[in-house]
């Protein structure tokens, strides 16, 4: 059927179907072009095309044409902000690479670009900055002039055109947002540290060298380089003048031992900050002696009130000239949570009725309980986001004290404290969406707590999971691998170790501490040379005895002393009885003196094991008195565990 015609006149020519319109300078038939760039964008593009090594032969011609090439850009009118301040920027950049190799003072008609470069450098600043204040986009490059400006300044020895706090804070910033960054910026952030070094020697205003090497110290431990960290411990120590000297204000605590005080505000926050990064570091290398000393000193000067001279987490840096430094440091708040928690994680023994490491932990949760909905002291000018930075670190320190506490749980045979810990800690987690940072060691906790009770599937299960969450080449990654690596070898797995396998023990042989001690223990029980064994298990009983890990210490005496039961009974009789003395520690009743309570026994699997080894050496001496009560012992540890056997079937209704 024809379609109707329209009768009206402009409707009445045929519809033509939508097709792109050809641009005038795209030939027909050809590819399309983009369209030209403007002389400003090509000028702004020209000086990437002329960057060459200081080794180039046209290095300074270069330089040269990348500077004409932004002054015609500027010449020329018309800018965008954002291409007149990145004009701006590379003209500073490019004057101050002039200006360090000294071609501004060379008096040579050749040279007569040059001249003045200084003063055009600051005149670009002095634009740049404006530019930043006046457009929101471009405040990020704030920063940037700023550093360039300090940089120049240091160049020529000119301290004086700039208050000495206005050069201080573009290399505070540089280094804050190294360190935020995802990863962290390591390198950038330990060499804007050392230019603020440098800086800060120059001026001598020796707190900001003071502050510059308690950054370095943090940064050196956040990326891990622990090599790098006992020479900037002691150069910070050093400045601290920690070691007591009659001409210092020094006090003693209660058992006679002399602490340095501090009486600004400044010198204090340092001081505690130093304090804590020691003791965490000499904890981590298994040192307990030296995290002790330290960890003293700590308790001492929070003893005195020490945070009081910062409440809203403020301190003022007295310079040399001009004004103060107000620096914002961690909250107070945030400083006594964690000197709580560095306690616990420092006390690695979990032997007698109240170890320390547990009663620090529950301090800690005791106080942040108290104080949920206590008024935050913050200075005016803060707003919601310096607000949540410090309950949001509460809120991690909260998780890592149960950590903590679900941690020692379970060394002290506390299976349904444990148990209940970690269901409290999953559900803290997720109602505070920490659950995703905090993943990895739930599980690992998991893990070693049906590891514990006999479940071997599930523990095997979350060993894997622990270190897929906790990402290879982590110190999670080789915890939880060297779990599974033994909990292979005490199912009977006589096979030899994969490469995987391998590289596991390897990394834990270079993180020191308890890792290094658990490596050595897995490779002396996967070698058949018994001559490497004890050696590598005399070298774990130094490092245990060291770090006062008792439960880890129990384990290496046990081990060691099947190497000498046949050949040197004596020997091992001394060690089995300090292994049944930790085994006992690890759980033993409250003063009430339950004997039916759990843990009660300590730790009943090692007991037993230690209590058939001497049921075996009495028969072998004959002494029945001796048998007699060793059975009725090994009849207490084999009752119990029937009972850890019987939670774990409980908890795992599912399991056989």
């Amino acid at each position: 059927m024809p379609s109707a015609v329209s009768s009206d006149p402009v409707n009445s020519e045929p519809k033509q179907t939508l097709k792109r319109k050809r641009n005038d300078y795209e030939p027909e038939g050809s590819i399309r072009v983009p369209p030209p760039l403007s002389p400003q964008l090509l000028l702004l593009q020209l000086p990437t095309l002329l960057a060459h090594p200081p080794s180039h032969p046209l290095h300074i011609p270069g330089l040269h044409l990348s500077l004409l090439a932004y002054r015609k850009c500027l010449s020329l009118g018309g800018l965008t902000p954002d291409s007149e301040c990145r004009a701006l920027l590379g003209i500073v950049e490019v004057g101050i690479r002039v200006a360090g190799a000294g071609l501004s003072t060379r008096p040579e008609a050749e040279w007569t670009w040059a001249a003045r470069i200084e003063n055009e450098v600051e005149r670009s600043i002095g634009k740049g900055l404006l530019l930043c204040e006046q457009h929101t986009s471009l405040r990020i490059h704030k920063v940037h002039f700023l550093s360039l400006h300090v940089r120049l300044a240091i160049w020529q020895h000119n301290f004086k055109n700039d208050p000495p706090h206005t050069l201080y804070m573009p290399h505070l910033s540089l280094i804050s947002l190294a360190l935020s960054s995802n990863p962290p910026d390591i390198p950038q952030a330990l060499q804007s540290t050392a230019t603020l070094s440098e800086l800060a020697v120059k001026l001598k205003d020796q707190p900001i060298l003071l502050l510059s090497n308690v950054i370095r110290l943090r940064i050196l431990m956040k990326g891990e380089q622990w090599t790098d960290v006992p020479e900037s411990l002691q150069q910070v120590e050093t400045l601290l003048r920690f070691e007591v000297d009659p001409a210092l204000p020094n006090s003693t605590n209660a058992q006679g031992v002399a602490f340095r005080t501090f009486e600004t505000s400044f010198d204090a926050a340092m001081a505690v900050h130093t304090l804590m990064l020691g003791i965490v570091y000499y904890t981590q290398i298994g040192n307990s002696i030296e995290a002790s000393k330290r960890l003293a000193h700590l308790h001492f000067l929070l003893d005195s009130g020490l945070l009081e001279a910062f409440p809203q987490g403020l301190v003022s840096v007295v310079l040399q000239s001009g004004p103060p430094l107000l620096l914002r440091v961690t909250h107070p708040r945030i400083l006594l949570q964690l000197a709580f928690l560095t306690s616990s994680i420092s006390k690695r023994d979990p032997v007698g009725r109240k170890p320390r490491r547990k009663a620090f932990a529950q301090e800690g949760l005791s106080m942040i309980e108290s104080e949920s909905r206590g008024f935050i002291d913050l200075p005016l000018w803060s707003g919601l986001h310096e607000m949540n930075e410090v309950t949001m670190g509460i809120s991690k320190i909260k998780a890592d004290l149960l950590c903590e506490l679900a941690a020692v749980a379970i060394s002290r045979s506390e299976f349904s404290d444990a148990k209940t810990l970690l269901s409290d800690l999953i559900s803290y987690t997720r109602s505070t969406g920490l659950f995703p940072s905090f993943a990895a060691r739930i599980a690992l906790h998991q893990a070693h707590l049906a590891h514990a009770t006999g479940n071997s599937p599930r523990a095997m299960l979350c060993y894997r999971a622990a270190a897929h969450l906790g990402g290879e080449g982590t110190w999670l990654w080789a915890s939880a691998r060297a779990g599974e690596i033994g909990l292979r070898i005490g199912l009977g797995d006589q096979s030899e170790l994969s490469p995987l396998d391998r590289e596991t023990l390897q990394l834990c042989r270079g993180s020191g501490g308890t890792l290094e001690c658990v490596g050595r223990v897995l490779e002396a029980a996967s070698t058949d040379e018994i001559v490497k064994a004890k050696q590598h298990l005399k070298l774990s009983l130094e490092m245990a005895t060291a770090a006062q890990d008792n439960h880890l210490r129990a384990l290496v005496l046990a081990i060691t002393s099947s190497y000498y039961f046949h050949t040197a009974g004596d020997h091992a009789l001394v060690m089995l009885r300090t292994c049944r003395q930790l085994a006992a520690g690890m759980g033993s009743s409250d003063a009430s003196g339950s004997s039916q309570s759990e843990g009660a026994t300590g730790n009943a699997a090692l007991g037993l094991w230690v209590g058939e080894r001497f049921l075996e050496i009495y028969n072998r001496q004959g002494r029945l008195d001796k048998v007699e009560k060793q059975k009725v012992l090994n009849e207490e540890f084999t009752s119990a565990l029937g009972r850890i056997v019987e939670f774990a079937s409980q908890a795992e209704p599912g399991r056989s």
